[in-house]
């Protein structure tokens, strides 16, 4: 089912239709994020769609998690390089390296290019992580983070 969707949005796309549903606040590109993982896995597999051309070798994506819905807590990130293989097809698959808590957790997407923004957010995506640790929050993420 999941194939018949980007299939699908590939053909509105290259027919000139919307693509995604990100925040709609800037004119930037859409991009949209998918949670490909379900609730046992911690280290969820998330996969970034963006129109054929928006993204080039080079470019830098970050997936940041939260665990709130208004996306001001922010508990890990996920980030690398566009790959040749990623601009070819428009899309990235990764997975988180550090295992997110049990809880709702919630995710958008971005692509930077030199430090500055190349697409706006993506949609945003939640899932209740059920497989990790019981009633923690990773505290030294949250402390690294207002270090930084």
């Amino acid at each position: 089912m999941r194939d018949r969707r980007a299939s699908e949005r590939r053909r509105r796309l290259l027919r000139g239709g919307a693509f995604g549903e990100g925040s709609g606040d800037t004119i930037l590109p859409n991009i949209v994020l998918t949670w490909v993982s379900d609730g046992s896995d911690t280290t969820p597999q998330m996969q970034i769609e963006a129109p054929i051309g928006v993204m080039v070798e080079g470019d830098h994506w970050e997936i940041r998690y939260y665990s709130d819905a208004g996306l001001t807590v922010e508990v890990a990130i996920a980030e690398g390089d566009v790959s040749a293989a990623d601009e070819i097809d428009g899309q990235i698959d990764d997975s988180l390296s550090t295992p997110l808590t049990n809880g709702l957790r919630y995710a958008r997407a971005l692509v930077l290019r030199g430090g500055s923004q190349l697409t706006d957010y993506s949609n945003t995506v939640s899932q209740t992580i059920t497989g990790g640790a019981a009633g923690e929050e990773d505290d030294d993420y949250a402390a690294w983070l207002a270090a930084a």
